[in-house]
Order: C-alpha cells, then structure tokens, then sequence
C-alpha cells in the first residue's frame, strides 16, 4: 500500500479497515515496509479504524503510537484467531461488531466475540463442540474498544498479574496445556502488544 493509494481515502467521511496477513510489529515483516506502514497508519488514523492480520494463531494485538508522542495510541491491528489448531492452542474464530452501515457511521470496532473449540474435551467426548468463550467488552471491563483503552489495559497487564494470565488464557484460546507465562514471557507478550514496527526493540 502506497501513501498515493491511500489518498483517495483522505476525506473526513471514508472510513476504512484494512486486511494483512503479517502482523507489522512482527520480525517476519520486512523492517523497511513495516515501518513505511506504521507512517502510513499515523497520517491516516482518522481513516483507519480498524486492521485486522493473522500469522500467528494467537488472539492478541498491536498497538500503534503515535510517531511524535510514542505514548498516544492511534490505531489497533487485531491479530485473528485461526481454526487451525497449531501448537498449545485450541481453534477459534471472531465475530466484530461494527458501527455501520449507515450515514455518519463511524465503522468502529464496537466489540468482538470470540468462539472456540476445547481439543482436549473433544478427544475425551468423540466430537468437537463450539462455544462462546469470551467477548472483549466484558472480559475486560472496558467501555470501548478504542485504540486509548486498549493501551490502557496493556499498561494494566503489566501492574495486575490476574488480569494478565485472564488475557494469557484467552491468548492461548483456553488451551488446557498451555505452558506458564511469567517473568519474561509476560514481558516479552506485552513488549509485542506495544509495538507495531518489526525489529523496533
């Protein structure tokens, strides 16, 4: 994506949301065009209100700052779930719930639900069961699910150990044998969270 490609969107009405498969804060993306993107995302961030990768089977995010003060949140990318199992992980999808489509909508990202499937209790029962395992809202007691209160929570996994391995939890779709995560696990997940440039730190 180009600056020039985006500038048809530079109206104060457009509202976009934008698909990638390698999240940007990742070493797997390219450092130069990472952090090109991360420039882009800030020009636009009254444009973007939402992104959405993949990659990593995990259910996290990133968390974009702003270039000038590294401490304001301009923009989420929300990092799917996938159906594919992978390693210490159940299969899971989302549903968002989105402001629009109407005229004035803002086509924020208002909520997600997220659904799984426990591998341990299908193996056990024969059959695979789908149920809801979390909406974000709720789980984390947060009003909105802007770019502002998302940084706040990731700034309060790292004061409250509880909340985190709630988020560790569900990080790992509720796997039962997920391994521990303290000390410089938690760190280093929440050190990926606040950062979207690949090889920032």
């Amino acid at each position: 994506m180009s600056q020039e490609s985006c500038t048809v969107y530079r109206y104060p009405a457009d509202k976009v949301h934008i698909l990638f498969h390698i999240p940007t804060g990742l070493s797997d993306c390219i450092k130069a065009w990472s952090w090109n993107y991360h420039r882009i995302i800030n020009r636009y961030e009254s444009t973007v209100m939402a992104q959405f990768a993949g990659h990593t089977h995990n259910d996290e995010l990133e968390i974009f700052y702003d270039e000038v003060d590294r401490t304001r949140p301009v923009a989420i990318t929300y990092v799917g779930l996938s159906v594919t199992p992978f390693s210490y992980l159940n299969p899971g999808y989302r549903i968002f719930e989105v402001d629009g489509f109407y005229d004035g909508s803002t086509y924020a990202i208002l909520n997600h639900f997220n659904t799984i499937a426990n591998l341990s209790d299908a193996n056990l029962k024969g059959a695979l069961q789908w149920y809801r395992e979390y909406d974000a809202k709720s789980a984390y007691g947060m009003s909105s699910l802007n770019p502002t209160d998302w940084g706040e929570l990731i700034d309060d996994l790292k004061k409250d150990n509880a909340l985190f391995q709630k988020f560790y939890q569900y990080y790992t779709k509720s796997y039962d044998g997920r391994p521990p995560c303290q000390g410089n696990c938690k760190e280093e997940l929440i050190r990926r969270m606040k950062s979207s440039r690949s090889y920032e730190n």
